[in-house]
C-alpha cells in the first residue's frame, strides 16, 4: 500500500469513465479528468481519509501502483471538499 509522505495526499480519481454518451471510447487526448478525489492517504491535517473533494485541474502527480490509479496532490490543489445531505 501506499504511505503519503510530508504533506502529500494520495487520491483517487472519482468518475472516471472512458466512454462517451454513444459507447464510443474516448483517447486520452480528448477526455476531461474527473475533478472530484477520493482521499486514500494523508498525513494533513484537516483532510479526512474516505471523504471526497475537488481538485484544481491540472494539480497532481498521476501514477500506477499494482494496477490502480492514483493522484498524488498536496493541501493547496485542494479547492473544496464534498459534503453529503
Amino acid at each position: 500500500m501506499l504511505k503519503a509522505f510530508g504533506k502529500n495526499i494520495i487520491a483517487k480519481r472519482i468518475g472516471v469513465d472512458n466512454k462517451n454518451a454513444s459507447g464510443v471510447i474516448k483517447t486520452s487526448s480528448n477526455k476531461e479528468k474527473p475533478l472530484e478525489v477520493e482521499i486514500v492517504e494523508t498525513n494533513v491535517v484537516g483532510t479526512i481519509e474516505g471523504k471526497r473533494y475537488l481538485i484544481a485541474r491540472y494539480s497532481g502527480t498521476e501514477i500506477e501502483y499494482n494496477g490502480e490509479d492514483f493522484i498524488i496532490i498536496t493541501e493547496d490543489d485542494i479547492i473544496a471538499r464534498i459534503e453529503n445531505d
